[in-house]
């Protein structure tokens, strides 16, 4: 397993396989964990933190921050969402079994207690914590 930190500046760092600790730190970074159970944050800064097959727990830290979901990508945790702040994102755009936001809400997003859990099939599932579903609108979304 890979544990990387970056520093001061716009990093891009890459975890492969098995289960990465990578943290982003200041600036704006792209953060990809690849294969395994990964955990990922991205620090201050406007980061771009993609989640690969495996069980991932993403956390953008400050700022607004892109989460980006793909097919295949197990069971994945977004800890600290902002669904008030209409720049931060959740790109769903290559997972194929969403195709719009009345697609989501109507087939794929549902309230479990204080996470919304989003499934698009039965293999994979992405929970945003702390969420109240009834804040999420299509401005938090990339399709």
């Amino acid at each position: 397993p890979d544990a990387l930190f970056g520093e001061q500046g716009d990093d891009v760092l890459r975890g492969e396989e098995g289960d990465d600790r990578l943290n982003g730190g200041p600036g704006n970074d792209v953060i990809d964990g690849g294969d395994g159970a990964d955990t990922l944050a991205g620090g201050s800064g406007f980061d771009t933190i993609l989640a690969g097959p495996g069980d991932d727990i993403l956390t953008g830290n400050f700022n607004a921050d892109t989460f980006v979901i793909a097919d295949g990508f197990g069971t994945d945790r977004i800890t600290d969402f902002e669904a008030t702040n209409d720049f931060e994102k959740i790109d769903l755009a290559g997972v194929a079994s969403i195709t719009d936001w009345d697609d989501l809400i109507a087939n794929h997003l549902s309230q479990e207690g204080v996470e919304v859990w989003i499934s698009p099939d039965s293999d994979d599932l992405l929970i945003i914590e702390g969420v109240d579903a009834g804040d999420l609108d299509p401005l938090d979304f990339l399709f």
